[in-house]
């Protein structure tokens, strides 16, 4: 079965994006669902989730260090000395994901760079995730 990797990313990146909702795997579809946005748009699905608590796994998002982690290591690709300088200058300053999605928007090449690397680490995060639960699906 395939699992969505926006769904993935969504979830891994709740805290970053503060969106404070509980994310959780669903282990017979691959299916993830938001618990709030569950609970408002399909409450027999909500209720599915609290009855069968074992069907589901409860995704955590990522912590600030890997998220810090994570745009270090793509800083330390950049070959663009201004885009590099810049952004190491901001996460000393400020570090906040947000700031940094906001700076890329100067730096259009960086930007592209950004969007394949984050994709390439999210569905290795994902990987790992998976792999963690022992669960077999592939990343869509």
């Amino acid at each position: 079965m395939k699992v969505e990797l926006g769904k993935f990313i969504q979830a891994f990146e709740s805290w970053a994006n503060r969106d404070f909702d509980e994310y959780y795997f669903d282990k017979n579809t691959g299916d993830i669902l938001s618990a709030d946005i569950t609970a408002s748009q399909d409450p027999a699905k909500f209720a599915m989730l609290e009855r069968t608590p074992a069907r589901f796994t409860q995704i955590k998002p990522l912590t600030p260090s890997d998220i810090s982690l994570l745009m270090d290591n793509f800083i330390a690709t950049l070959t663009d000395v201004d885009a590099r300088q810049t952004l190491e200058e901001l996460l000393i300053e400020s570090g906040t994901y947000e700031d940094f999605k906001l700076m890329l928007s100067d730096f259009p090449a960086a930007k592209s760079s950004w969007k394949q690397y984050h994709q390439n680490e999210m569905e290795q995060f994902a990987k790992s995730w998976l792999k963690n639960h022992n669960l077999t699906f592939t990343i869509d």
